[in-house]
C-alpha cells in the first residue's frame, strides 16, 4: 500500500543522507591528511593553524548554494533523480579529492563539488517523503535528518578503521608515515561506499503520483477556466 511505498522511500532517503552526513567527518579525517594538504603553501606547520580548517566551512557555504538548485531540480527532474545526481556528485568529489596533493585543488573537490552535491541531494528525500505523509512532515524530516547525523558518527568510525586500522596514536602531533599514505586510499574506499548508498537510496525514493497529479490538475483547470468543487 501507500504507507509501505512511503516508508521505503523514507528509508531510501535515509541511505542517501547517511553518505551526506559524513560532511562532519572532516575534523577527524584531517588528522590523517598528508602534511602537504594542511596549508595552501604546502610548507611544514611551524606552529601555524592549519588552513585545512577552511575545508568544512567552505563545504557548508557551497551546500547552502546548492540547496536552491536542488529545490528546483526536485520539480524538474524528480526527487529520485535529484538525489542520485547530488549523491553521485558528492561521491565523485571525494574520489577526485583523493588524487590532489595541494590544498587549493583539494578544496575545489572536497569543498566546492562536495558541498554542492550535498545541497543538490539534501531536500529530495524529504520532499518525496512529504508526498506520502503530508500530515507527518516533522516525522519524515526527523527520520531523514537522523540519518544525516548518523552519517557523521559511522563515517568517523569507518574512516578511522580504514586509515588507521591498528589505532596508532599520534606522537608529538604526528602519525607514522603509513597513516598519511593511507589517506588517499581511505577517501577512494569511502567514495565507493557513498556511490553505492546514492545508487541504492535514490532507487528507493519514490514520489506519490497522486501528490504530483493534484497540482497539475489544479493548474490545468485554472488554465481552462473550469472550476471544480462545491
Amino acid at each position: 500500500g501507500d504507507a509501505l511505498k512511503g516508508a521505503l522511500s523514507i528509508v531510501g532517503g535515509m541511505l542517501v543522507h547517511l553518505a551526506l552526513g559524513t560532511l562532519y567527518c572532516w575534523g577527524n579525517f584531517m588528522s590523517y591528511a598528508p602534511r602537504s594538504l594542511l596549508f595552501f603553501d604546502g610548507a611544514p606547520a611551524a606552529g601555524r593553524t592549519p588552513d585545512a580548517l577552511y575545508v568544512l566551512p567552505a563545504a557548508i557555504i557551497f551546500q547552502t548554494l546548492g540547496l536552491n538548485v536542488g529545490a528546483r531540480l526536485n520539480q524538474r527532474l524528480g526527487c529520485a533523480n535529484t538525489a542520485l545526481l547530488g549523491g553521485l556528485l558528492f561521491a565523485l568529489a571525494v574520489f577526485l579529492a583523493s588524487f590532489q596533493t595541494r590544498l587549493g585543488a583539494f578544496m575545489l573537490c572536497y569543498s566546492v563539488l562536495f558541498g554542492a552535491g550535498i545541497g543538490l541531494a539534501y531536500s529530495a528525500p524529504m520532499v518525496a517523503g512529504w508526498s506520502w505523509f503530508p500530515t507527518r512532515r516533522g516525522f519524515v524530516s526527523g527520520c531523514v535528518l537522523a540519518a544525516f547525523g548518523a552519517g557523521g558518527f559511522f563515517g568517523n568510525k569507518i574512516g578511522s578503521a580504514i586509515a588507521n586500522p591498528n589505532k596508532l596514536q599520534a606522537v608529538g602531533g604526528a602519525f607514522p608515515p603509513e597513516i598519511y599514505a593511507g589517506f588517499a586510499p581511505m577517501l577512494r574506499k569511502l567514495a565507493l561506499g557513498y556511490a553505492v548508498l546514492a545508487l541504492v537510496g535514490s532507487a528507493m525514493i519514490k514520489t506519490n503520483p497522486a501528490a504530483v497529479a493534484a497540482p497539475r490538475a489544479g493548474k490545468a483547470s485554472a488554465a481552462s477556466g473550469t472550476s471544480f468543487g462545491a
